[in-house]
């Protein structure tokens, strides 16, 4: 299978859950004086680096952390009744990028933090690492005024994939392992909505440790995302 095969299969699958999660939380709430509605968000992501020195970066020796890019979620979700809604969403926490001058790991000193020889021939090391996922959350709305503020906090499934190019050479894996895998996450958000459009920031939380192999090495288990959202309700 070929990474763009994967990456369709990927957002093809969370989307279908999305898509069936909507379909069965409507099912649920038949009686109720609920609503169902769209969702489409845009703005920005702030990743947190979880990886430590000397995995993808070697402080001691210059380097550049390039913490934000663009992010986008849609999806749907459920007016439960004025106080509470819950949604399904498509996340893109959009792509995080490292990079760095690199020496031989027997060269350079992470514990230390500093480069110990051969910095002089130190060669351009550079990582990228794209985020994305299925979420689901439950949301605490009030309405005060014109205004609704709301808080949030559910679960994520994100699947990121990271490519590597070291001395022009461009790298999936090592030893055997891919460097892409899924990451359980948490997350806990809130905002402010006028209407059918919200401000809102939501802070992604990813279990286990920064150089843990089962997820394939990504580059940020943590992410700050603020987006302005759309929702546009659905009348039966």
């Amino acid at each position: 299978m070929t990474y763009d095969e994967e990456r369709y299969g990927v957002i093809c699958g969370v989307i279908g859950f999305a898509i069936g999660f909507a379909v069965a939380v409507i099912l649920c709430g038949t009686g109720h004086a609920g609503e169902f509605y769209l969702s489409g968000s845009g703005g920005v992501t702030s990743f947190i680096r979880t990886v430590e020195d000397g995995t993808w970066v070697q402080e001691g020796l210059p380097h550049h952390f390039h913490s934000q890019n663009l992010g986008w979620r849609t999806g749907a979700g459920y007016r439960i009744n004025p106080a509470w809604s819950v949604q399904a969403h498509y996340v893109n926490l959009g792509t995080v990028r490292l990079e760095t001058l690199a020496v031989d790991d027997r060269h350079y000193d992470a514990k230390a933090h500093r480069c110990l020889s051969h910095c002089d021939h130190a060669i351009p090391f550079h990582t990228h690492d794209l985020m994305e996922g299925v979420e689901l959350s439950l949301s605490r709305h009030w309405q005060i005024g014109a205004v609704e503020p709301f808080l949030r906090a559910g679960g994520a499934a994100m699947y990121h994939r990271l490519t590597a190019q070291f001395a022009g050479v461009t790298l999936y894996g090592q030893d055997g392992k891919a460097f892409k895998g899924w990451i359980p996450t948490v997350l806990v958000g809130g905002g402010l909505c006028h209407r059918w459009v919200c401000g809102e920031t939501t802070y992604y939380y990813g279990f286990g440790g920064g150089t843990d192999w089962s997820a394939g090495l990504p580059i940020s288990k943590q992410a700050v995302q603020t987006l302005l959202t759309v929702n546009v309700p659905l009348h039966w």
